[in-house]
């Protein structure tokens, strides 16, 4: 049925354009931490959206008089379908249009109703726009606008319109996130479909695009942006997270007595690809997948050598590298312990498999309070 609807709604409507005539988000807040390392922290964005009022009848008029508003304004009192929405771009690549209102107006009067607000618009009153995306020199900086789009004949369901952009975002995020392209495949085609869609649709910016930032790696972007319109308010947030298992760590570093959780819990990838980093890493087809499935099946390596005159350290090396692609730096180094600790005992079979938990491999671990036992992995 939603796809359906998806292609009643992909029919040709109106395109002409319009001036823009838009503001910008003013910051609130700038990052107010100290410098922090590339790949340290994972970024989350989230927004809220709100109408003036005291109660719900006064921010239903509040709503309805911002549209009504934009429509004899901008749109000539057209009749037709208008969507509003918060887009997100990195660099000139926009991977999420988040639909935050919905109306069909015809005749001076809106169509639409919704039990929620029990008026004449359909509103998504907040929710998340990116989350769990590494902080890098590529994504920390992010721009957004807000756009509201009108078709003359084309009318989409709000509830089918939402779940197009998180499928959509799906696919433009995967290409950030390694182990996921199966995915990023599998999904490419609606984020082909919703941008076949809004273009159909004459757009016209209600906040131009403006820049913020999660961390100091950029000088001079907030963290916080807000647009304070004559009857709303958008307030979006860009928050940073130290570890997917946050509750676990603290300015001395980590602190798990259950040292195989980070094997479970700390994962890559989006939406149906998102899974245990270990777990991605160990189904490639690559040198490292085969260490890593051996050692976890509690298998012998594909080595024409017995196990005491196999070397495994590069192993070790390559598998810390591609752990520090998948996740931050932090984590990186809480999956590494978590392998170290969990598979000890298969792992100094090895002839050298004792320096996989020596020298540069785990000089990060004793940073971040990730001990070993200095009896299992002595120093030298």
């Amino acid at each position: 049925m939603r796809f359906r609807q998806l292609i009643a709604a992909l029919v040709l409507v109106l395109s002409q354009p319009f001036g823009a005539l838009a503001d910008e988000f003013t910051a609130v807040t700038h990052p107010s931490f100290s410098a922090v390392e590339p790949r340290l922290v994972y970024g989350l964005i989230t927004y809220d959206f709100a109408f003036t009022g005291k109660d719900g009848a006064a921010r239903s008029q509040s709503a309805s008089a911002f549209l009504q508003s934009l429509i004899k304004s901008r749109f000539k009192n057209k009749s037709g379908n208008y969507i509003v929405s918060l887009d997100v771009a990195i660099g000139d690549k926009i991977i999420a249009t988040e639909p935050i209102m919905s109306a069909t107006w015809e005749e001076s009067k809106f169509l639409f109703v919704t039990t929620s607000e029990k008026s004449n618009i359909v509103i998504n009153r907040n929710g998340i726009l990116i989350d769990d995306i590494v902080v890098d020199s590529e994504t920390n900086t992010i721009s957004f606008s807000m756009k509201v789009r009108y078709s003359s004949n084309t009318s989409v369901d709000m509830s089918l319109l939402t779940e197009l952009s998180q499928l959509s975002r799906t696919a433009s995020l995967a290409g950030l996130s390694p182990g996921v392209q199966a995915v990023s495949d599998a999904y490419a085609p609606f984020a082909t479909i919703l941008s076949k869609l809004l273009s159909k649709y004459t757009d016209v910016s209600i906040v131009d695009n403006t820049t913020g930032a999660f961390t100091l790696l950029d000088d001079g972007f907030p963290n916080q942006l807000r647009y304070n319109g004559t009857n709303f308010k958008v307030n979006i947030y860009l928050k940073t997270l130290n570890s997917q298992l946050p509750t676990n760590f603290s300015p001395e570093g980590f602190k798990i007595s259950n040292f195989g959780l980070p094997l479970t819990e700390v994962k890559s990838g989006v939406g149906a690809a998102r899974a245990p980093v270990i777990d991605l890493i160990s189904a490639g087809a690559d040198k490292v997948a085969g260490f890593v499935k051996a050692i976890t099946d509690g298998a012998p390596l594909g080595s024409p050598k017995p196990v005491s005159e196999t070397e495994i350290h590069d192993s070790c090396v390559a598998l810390k590298n591609k752990l520090n692609k998948f996740v931050t730096s932090r984590d990186a180094a809480l999956v590494y312990w978590s392998f170290l600790r969990s598979f000890h005992a298969a792992l100094v079979q090895y002839k050298d498999g004792v320096s996989c938990g020596r020298g540069d491999l785990v000089e990060d671990l004793s940073a971040l309070n990730l001990p070993l036992s200095a009896s299992d992995w002595p120093a030298q």
